[in-house]
């Protein structure tokens, strides 16, 4: 097992004496045990573009997404020690994402029904997302549409699947 305290994770050895690079498991392993700030950054690094990706994707707002980016990494910074299945730690990072995501949703919904009657906040409890570009046929477009209208927590499972290319039984 590589020594993750040791390890330099961003940067690869000369030949001779290349180990191999620390795995996921072993980054989390650090940060949980050792509060190790260099396994926390290639952690990072190794993610960040894959969960903003799948945030942008559930919030619709770049600086949403990064908000929610932010509250992800540090959630996994105070809870990677809680982390049981090291072998699984891209799926767990993306379920931490999703959550914070959903989370995102709820506190968006609960600014934007406070004060507003009932029946208004009946009517705009169901967000449509606003999407850039056309969709490129009917098909696609009637799809987008129905995946806009689920529930936060149901997008999150789409998103994870099609988006986070996850099995099943990792977003389980």
């Amino acid at each position: 097992m590589v020594s993750v305290t040791s390890a330099r994770f961003n940067k690869p050895k000369a030949a001779a004496t290349e180990q191999p690079a620390a795995t996921d498991a072993d980054l989390l392993g650090a940060i949980g045990r050792e509060r190790d700030r260099a396994a926390f950054e290639t952690l990072y690094e190794r993610h960040k573009d894959r969960v903003y990706a799948l945030l942008y994707s559930m919030v619709h707002d770049s600086n949403d997404a990064q908000d929610a980016l932010q509250q992800t990494f540090l959630r996994i910074w105070t809870s990677a020690h809680t982390a049981r299945h090291f072998e699984k730690v891209p799926a767990w990072i993306l379920r931490v994402a999703a959550h914070e995501a959903v989370r995102v949703h709820r506190v968006r919904r609960q600014k934007k029904n406070r004060g507003v009657p009932l029946d208004d906040a009946l009517e705009n409890s169901v967000q449509l997302a606003n999407f850039d570009s056309p969709p490129p046929n009917e098909l696609l477009s009637a799809l987008r549409e129905q995946i806009r209208i689920l529930e936060p927590q149901d997008r999150a499972l789409v998103a994870l699947y099609y988006g986070g290319d996850l099995s099943q039984r990792q977003i389980a």
